[in-house]
């Protein structure tokens, strides 16, 4: 008998950190912040066409497997806003700009390119230091487009939001390489909180052929907070 219930507790024993060593590799993280995007050309642009960095949302739900205490997996689906902002000054009939008859400078055209993802970043998390550690994130990401619009705004031409839906313009998808740094900040042995700040630069021209003379790449840096929970 004496043997029976040893070799029980031994079971339940082995059992109960067998379980609790699966379990802790495995981490789920809500996230979400700022993303500030802008959008890369091959060649350079008018002098009266200059690119502005535009602020959108980056949000969604990350799945972290931990190989070992520095280094894990992780795989997310976002919602992630990108795109930028064109100031163009627009010319007259000969082509030369227009100014006021103060010499100030008219015509100011402002259109704002604006595109919403679904994106699924894979990366490689290495992790430094104790109960909170310093992270780099190295890997790459995959997007599906789900529309895209400008907004036109000239008070020149007293117009101001014209929306004009522009998805047929552009690929569907797109990819590129994904960088950053962060940290993970131990609130319980169950819960945390991160911060990482990366850098998503897309290598894949999202023009269609209306874009001939140039190429569209994607480029964005994002800012997340997220709150994990250690299953």
């Amino acid at each position: 008998m004496k043997k029976l219930l040893l070799g029980m507790l031994i079971l339940v024993t082995s059992v109960t950190f067998g379980q609790d060593t699966t379990q802790s590799k495995i981490t789920i993280a809500i996230e979400g912040g700022p993303s500030i995007s802008t959008l890369r050309h091959n060649t350079e642009l008018s002098d009266m066409v200059s690119v502005i960095s535009k602020v959108g949302l980056n949000c969604g739900l990350r799945l972290e497997y931990s190989f070992s205490n520095w280094l894990s997996y992780n795989v997310s689906i976002n919602y992630s806003q990108k795109g930028a902002e064109y100031s163009i000054y627009d010319t007259d009939e000969s082509g030369s700009l227009i100014y006021d008859t103060d010499g100030k400078l008219q015509g100011l055209i402002s259109s704002i390119e604006n595109f919403n993802y679904i994106t699924v970043p894979l990366t490689a998390r290495f992790k430094f230091g104790g109960k909170h550690k310093f992270t780099t994130n190295l890997g790459v990401y995959g997007s599906y487009l789900i529309n895209s619009y400008s907004l036109t705004t000239s008070s020149y031409y007293d117009i101001k939001d014209i929306k004009d839906a522009t998805s047929d313009y552009y690929d569907t998808l797109d990819f590129g390489l994904v960088f950053g740094i962060g940290g993970d900040f131990k609130i319980t042995n169950k819960i945390g909180i991160t911060l990482d700040v990366s850098d998503n630069l897309g290598l894949y021209n999202v023009g269609l052929d209306t874009f001939e003379d140039y190429t569209i790449k994607h480029n964005s840096v994002n800012i997340l907070l997220g709150l994990t929970y250690k299953l």
